[in-house]
């Protein structure tokens, strides 16, 4: 999904802020996050057992992006960065809704 973005002066992204931090408005594709379920309907021939103490984030796209693979800003897969996009609820309340590729 292509969608317009909120990006602050430390490089995040969001949908929506509550706050008037200093942004630049940039369009981007978003990645989804499919449940496992769903994407192992998608891409049956890919595994999905993966021993892990946190879930894998399964995307859209036939990516999985795995918790060492975490700096604390973004994923950093075999052939790519993924970066999640935030959605602000309140003051000190955010969720991801996706995930842009760089």
């Amino acid at each position: 999904m292509k969608i317009t973005l909120l990006e602050t002066e430390n490089g995040a992204r969001y949908v929506h802020l509550l706050d008037d931090a200093p942004t630049r408005k940039l369009e981007t594709d978003v990645l989804s996050e499919l449940s496992r379920k769903e994407f192992e309907e998608k891409f049956p021939d890919k595994p999905t057992y993966i021993l892990s103490q946190f879930p894998p984030v399964f995307l859209e796209n036939g990516e999985i992006l795995l918790q060492n693979e975490w700096n604390g800003e973004a994923y950093h897969a075999e052939n790519a960065r993924y970066f999640p996009v935030y959605n602000q609820i309140d003051d000190d309340d955010y969720e991801i809704i996706g995930y842009y590729q760089n």
